[in-house]
């Protein structure tokens, strides 16, 4: 438990007192028509609002469908990420002859990319999750490749000297040894999917949270509509720190817990 009273030992208290104080003026300022808009509510309206949706189980409903496209997208980008990464940092040929596509493809948006899956395969999730692969394979690529490529030499020459084969020497020696890198791209990873597949059921699948945004803004519910972009910075930060504790768990004094709580 060591870990976790560590990680405590770095929660922010005065970002999140900040946090509060700001909520606070937002309070006073538009209940006072300081700050007057049409379509500003007042954060008890949007306590109201997010009150609603969980009551009615209309929220539990739209997070599961997002967590699980998002958990899968995840899923594939990393095994791809780790596997292609591995490959180019281990064999430089394969690292000259990719590393003009991969600069041009990571450069392309990943919203840029949503209209042709749609009239590709249509309003699915099988869309959101390919668009979301999509995003989340480069930052886990990249930290793999240059990990392994960043390797001791020294470790190279002992896995030549236990005589270990090609494979074993990469599942043995050289991806443990850029498992800190690794996990700096899946931490990245996680979060980018979870953003692009929100974004993608905005645009091109009418589910989940995206959806509900959607659905918020031409129903003129402003209340809602801050409840849902509440939530989706509340999972945003609950995922990215469960990966912080799991890894401080696993490996202390990983540069893959660099920030604050």
């Amino acid at each position: 438990m060591k870990g976790v009273a560590r990680l405590a030992d770095r929660f922010n208290a005065v970002g999140w007192t900040l946090i509060v104080l700001i909520i606070l003026l937002w309070q006073v300022l538009v209940a006072t028509n300081v700050i007057d808009f049409d379509y500003l509510p007042k954060p008890t309206e949007v306590w109201s609002g997010l009150q609603q949706v969980v009551a009615d189980g209309t929220l539990i409903q739209q997070m599961g469908h997002t967590l699980r496209a998002a958990a899968t997208a995840s899923v594939i980008a990393i095994a791809l990420g780790v596997g292609l990464g591995t490959l180019i940092g281990l064999i430089r040929p394969i690292a000259i002859a990719t590393s003009a596509s991969i600069d041009f493809l990571r450069s392309i948006p990943a919203v840029a990319l949503m209209p042709v899956v749609l009239l590709m395969i249509g309003a699915s999730s099988r869309s959101e999750i390919i668009v979301a692969v999509f995003a989340g394979l480069w930052p886990i690529l990249l930290s793999t490749s240059g990990g392994v490529s960043a390797i001791n030499p020294r470790l190279h020459e002992v896995g030549r000297v236990l005589h270990l084969s090609r494979r074993d020497r990469a599942l043995k020696v050289l991806i443990p040894s850029a498992v800190p890198s690794i996990l700096v791209g899946v931490r990245l990873t996680v979060v980018t999917a979870l953003v692009v597949v929100i974004i993608a059921e905005f645009m091109i699948n009418p589910a989940g949270i995206g959806w509900a945004l959607n659905q918020a803004q031409s129903a003129l519910r402003p209340d809602l509509l801050f409840a849902y972009a509440v939530v989706t910075g509340l999972l945003g930060y609950l995922i990215n720190l469960a990966l912080v504790v799991g890894v401080r768990l696993c490996m202390p004094g990983s540069p893959a817990l660099r920030g604050r709580a």
